[in-house]
């Protein structure tokens, strides 16, 4: 059994020698790579939208609240352990995968093997970073997941309308919630990175993580 100590970061932070990480700035990079994947609905058939969403319903369904648990275990920093909780509490509270399920039931789509196929290798590479239960790396997957959601929510809402979706509820509570959840979360990782040598290193490992994970979702056929 694992024992993972919480310390209080102001105490810490004063006796560490390691400096702050550029954590804005990479997840802004972040979400413009995301952006950029993001292409226009207008241009995609329906049959694009739907293999898009099959994508993301296959990646996301039943694998966001387990590596958000994941991070709130592992970290040490009481503020990433403070943001990680109170966002897996609305997760579960609200019960955010109905909403997804019914996000998606609205617009008849349900994923079909080929989608899990298509998600798979970078699925598993994010479960095999998480099971680590690093709190610095598993703490830069949530927050980077956090503050590319406001590029990747409207493009799914989106798709959704394009497909005749009806039941906007996921993307509307994740559009309002998300910022402020990636507030706290970059907080939260700007505070865990104090606990960690050549922390700047492992946050860019877990981008390119999270972007091959969103090129594998949001890439057209």
């Amino acid at each position: 059994m694992h024992v993972y100590s919480i310390t209080i970061d102001i105490i810490y932070i004063n006796s560490m020698n390691s400096q702050p990480t550029s954590v804005s700035a990479i997840c802004e990079v972040a979400l413009q790579e995301t952006t950029a994947l993001c292409r226009d609905v207008s241009q995609l058939s329906t049959a694009q939208a739907q293999n898009i969403l099959q994508r993301y319903a296959a990646a996301i369904d039943g694998n966001f609240i387990p590596c958000m648990a994941a991070a709130m275990l592992s970290v040490q920093s009481i503020y990433a352990r403070s943001a990680t909780q109170n966002n897996l509490f609305e997760e579960l509270s609200q019960d955010h995968p109905g909403m997804l399920k019914r996000f998606l039931a609205s617009a008849n789509i349900q994923p079909a093997p080929a989608a899990y196929v298509a998600v798979s290798h970078a699925v598993h590479e994010v479960h095999k970073h998480t099971t680590q239960m690093n709190g610095l790396k598993n703490m830069s997957l949530v927050t980077l997941c956090e503050y590319t959601s406001s590029a990747f929510i409207p493009y799914i809402a989106a798709l959704a309308q394009k497909c005749g979706g009806t039941n906007f509820e996921y993307t509307d509570v994740h559009g309002v919630a998300d910022i402020e959840h990636a507030k706290q979360c970059v907080y939260g990782l700007e505070m865990e990175s104090r606990h960690y040598d050549n922390a700047e290193n492992s946050i860019l490992e877990m981008k390119a993580v999270l972007m091959r994970l969103w090129a594998a979702i949001y890439e057209v056929d």
